[in-house]
Formats: C-alpha cells, sequence, structure tokens
C-alpha cells in the first residue's frame, strides 16, 4: 500500500508542478510527466521501507545510479519545454533525483552505527 501511495502522490505533485509552470505540453508530455513524478515515489518507497537490508555500500552504489539514471530522464522529459538553461534542468533534476538515495543511504549510515554501538557493549556480568 506504501508503494502505491507513494507512487500515486510523486506523479500528482510532479503533474501539479509541471502544470503550474506551463511545461505540460500535450498528452505526452502529461504521460512523461506523471511517469517521472511515479519513479520518484518508488524510489520514496524503497528509500523508507522498513526492512531494507541492504549493505552500506549497496545502497551508495544504487544511489548514485539512481540519481544519475533519473536526472537523465528528467532532463528528457524536461529540457525541451523548459524555459531554463542545460545547467538549470539538470540542477532540479538532480535535487528530485536525489531524496529518495539520501533518504536510503543516512538510513544505512544508522543502522550501520546502530550495530557498532550493539558489538561494543557487554551484558553485564550475572544477568
Amino acid at each position: 500500500m506504501r508503494y502505491a501511495f507513494w507512487v500515486l502522490f510523486c506523479a500528482f505533485v510532479c503533474f501539479l508542478l509541471a502544470q503550474k509552470s506551463g511545461s505540460v505540453i500535450g498528452v505526452v508530455g502529461a504521460a512523461q510527466v506523471i511517469a517521472y513524478g511515479g519513479l520518484v515515489g518508488l524510489g520514496l518507497a524503497v528509500a523508507t521501507r522498513s526492512q531494507l537490508v541492504w549493505s552500506l555500500g549497496l545502497r551508495l552504489l544504487l544511489g548514485i545510479l539512481w540519481t544519475v539514471i533519473l536526472t537523465a530522464i528528467y532532463f528528457w522529459v524536461f529540457r525541451p519545454v523548459s524555459y531554463g538553461t542545460n545547467r538549470e534542468v539538470l540542477f532540479w533534476g538532480g535535487v528530485f533525483a536525489f531524496l529518495a538515495p539520501a533518504i536510503c543511504v543516512l538510513r544505512g549510515i544508522a543502522n550501520w552505527w546502530k550495530a557498532s554501538r550493539m558489538q561494543g557493549t557487554r551484558p553485564a556480568a550475572g544477568r
């Protein structure tokens, strides 16, 4: 259910933002914007999953790949209709794409830190 919520919510928000800025042109443009928002939502749903057991290194690698791929997709979708420069489009694509990996990696760091703290403690004798 969380996956459906994040995908639909992000697709809707992305569509509203693009509609407000005048970036949506036609049915194809709307479909591209909604699909991009859905991908961002999918990333957020995976990043916030409580049972995610990926190692920190895998989280970093997948986070970098996710950011690069989603930034490229954003550039492909929004560059033809954007009034900004290539740098501005790449910047906003990177901002939107970076959110899910940031959450995922920060949660991985917190899990790693918790695990390292647990290994350093010993139960009291006689308990």
